[in-house]
């Protein structure tokens, strides 16, 4: 008798599905210095939450920075919840220096993402996050993936800082009780008022775009002949545009009403204290770099969040004739910040979201790779490690290895 044969039952087995994949989860920890700048909006946290497999979590009351509400971003998808947590994400986004003692409470192999100027990382700042194997990303060195001199984020809140700081100027010169009751631009009879701005670079040509719109007399200053073609080509010939020469460079800040310092600082630039006395009492000054006071080291700097710009007349800074060097232009406006870093980090994270891993993402993009401080906790940028007193690890190399 032939035995019959067995019917085989199939035996569903579990499949690995998009949907099945880890959850990246992104942290916002709210800043808590004077920089009250947010990253992303409502609708780019909609948009991230629907088309990537970013779990987006915020501190509380963060979003009042940028006058809203927790409930507005839990409609769009997000988590509000405490400032351990958001820095317990996979990916943390803080616009703030990070300290040694957050550091301590990232996750393992975590990824960093933050605006890096030199004072903002120490030597144990630096060590906290190497032992917790962090990867570091500054988002205003990430160029370009085809062009190393575009810097996206950089150049965006250069040209928010430029438009700002004539906008505040404007406005607090009019005032007429912390300002000088008078308006930016001249009218018919009366003579406008002069502004000297120091660098021809995206904040500078912002900055002069705004004052002659506004009908102000723009002066602008910059040793790259490139730069200031470009910047009268822009503005239709309505600046005045010149090379850094001593004697023009002091004779123009001895009559400027308004001062907008866009460069860094060198010694064509620089005024010493003993020269400062040629600048008008009541001259407004801002800094709209990274390391405000590099060209007037004698002064004092204030952040813009603190009033008046301009001293007002029988108080004790009008007595001194204090000149002061303001700066923060870019927190005076933080939505449109926000706006400004949701348009270009949506595509950064989109790109980051579609690999394994952000180290992935970093092998495949150039642009990214000029942005790496520490790559998996090796310090791999050459002035970071200068500074710190770190050993530096070659990026590419790493990346072979890794």
């Amino acid at each position: 008798m032939v035995k019959q044969r067995e019917e085989l039952t199939p035996c569903p087995e579990a499949v690995t599905t998009e949907k099945s994949r880890r959850t990246t989860t992104l942290g916002l920890p709210m800043t808590t210095k004077g920089d009250r700048l947010f990253p992303l909006t409502p609708e780019a946290v909609r948009q991230l939450t629907e088309d990537t497999r970013l779990k987006v979590k915020i501190e509380r009351h963060y979003p009042a920075a940028i006058h809203y509400s927790d409930s507005a971003f839990t409609s769009a998808g997000a988590e509000i919840t405490d400032r351990s947590e958001t820095l317990g994400c996979d990916i943390v986004i803080s616009l703030d220096p990070i300290t040694k003692n957050e550091a301590r409470q990232m996750k393992r192999g975590a990824t960093l993402l933050c605006l890096y100027a030199p004072e903002t990382l120490d030597h144990d700042d630096v060590a906290a996050l190497s032992s917790r194997g962090i990867t570091v990303i500054a988002l205003n060195m990430v160029s370009d993936d085809r062009d190393p001199r575009k810097h996206p984020i950089e150049d965006t809140l250069s040209e928010i800082s430029g438009r700002a700081a004539m906008t505040i100027v404007a406005a607090t010169l009019a005032d007429r009780t912390t300002g000088k009751g008078i308006l930016l631009g001249g009218v018919a009879g009366l003579v406008p008022c002069e502004v000297v701005v120091i660098g021809a670079g995206i904040a500078g040509r912002a900055a002069a775009a705004s004052a002659t719109g506004l009908g102000a007399t723009v002066r602008i200053f910059d040793n790259d002949p490139y730069k200031l073609r470009s910047a009268t080509e822009a503005l239709n010939g309505a600046v005045i545009a010149s090379s850094l020469h001593r004697k023009v460079y002091m004779h123009a800040l001895a009559s400027a009403d308004v001062v907008i310092d866009t460069t860094e600082g060198s010694a064509s630039t620089r005024v010493d204290a003993d020269e400062t006395n040629v600048l008008k009492q009541g001259v407004v000054i801002i800094d709209v770099t990274q390391n405000p006071g590099h060209n007037f080291p004698s002064l004092k700097t204030r952040h813009l969040s603190r009033v008046p710009l301009i001293p007002i007349p029988g108080t004790e800074d009008w007595r001194e004739k204090e000149r002061v060097c303001h700066h923060g232009a870019c927190t005076t406006v933080p939505r449109t910040v926000a706006m400004a870093l949701s348009n270009t980090l949506i595509p950064l994270l989109e790109q980051v979201a579609a690999h394994r891993c952000f180290i992935d993402a970093i092998k495949l993009n150039k642009g990214l790779q000029r942005g790496v401080l520490l790559l998996a906790g090796k310090v791999v940028n050459r002035e970071l490690a200068d500074k710190t007193d770190h050993r530096c690890v070659d990026l590419n190399i790493y990346m072979q290895l890794s």
